[in-house]
């Protein structure tokens, strides 16, 4: 975070190797690898395996919990992993509990039981979970009580994928 606030460049290293040198917007919106997404941004990304399938013209994240259309213009970056098993990364910001959005997708909608909330400060942690998949959502409001089930829907334009084999960033 202190990073974050006072860098013009950042360097991630791990392990003495340098993983990505970047500005601070290029290392949180520009992951080179699942590492420096993870290691970037407070609370850190969320991560699912999921595979990447073909229905028609269609391409679709499948994890299981859920599966999500996967946004025409990156579908060109993606149609070599069909098949494959990939890791899914999305920001907490990028969750929107659907009660207080503009608008309907629910093709990008997962139905999750609320674990935990945690207030902090100007927001909340939403902890959800359904199945083997558990995300963070960072939002403003909620109407949401521990042990209820709320629909939660992903920014598409935001998701992050990586090769789940190599680690690095696809998206």
């Amino acid at each position: 975070v202190e990073a974050m606030t006072m860098a013009d460049r950042i360097m991630v290293q791990r392990d003495g190797v340098t993983e990505q040198i970047g500005t601070p917007e290029e290392l949180y919106n520009h992951p080179a690898n699942l590492f420096v997404a993870g290691f970037i941004g407070s609370p850190e990304m969320n991560f699912t395996d999921c595979i990447l399938v073909k229905d028609g013209e269609r391409l679709w994240l499948d994890a299981e919990e859920f599966k999500i259309p996967v946004p025409a213009e990156i579908v060109p970056k993606l149609e070599r992993y069909v098949g494959e098993e990939v890791i899914m990364g999305i920001r907490p910001e990028d969750l929107y509990e659907r009660e207080f959005i503009k608008g309907d997708m629910p093709e990008n909608a997962v139905r999750m039981i609320v674990d935990v909330i945690e207030p902090v400060g100007p927001y909340l942690l939403l902890h959800l979970r359904k199945g083997r998949l558990s995300l963070v959502a960072r939002v403003k409001q909620t109407t949401a009580s521990v042990g209820q089930e709320v629909d939660v829907e992903m920014d598409r334009g935001k998701i992050h994928v990586f090769d789940k084999k190599t680690t690095k960033a696809i998206i």
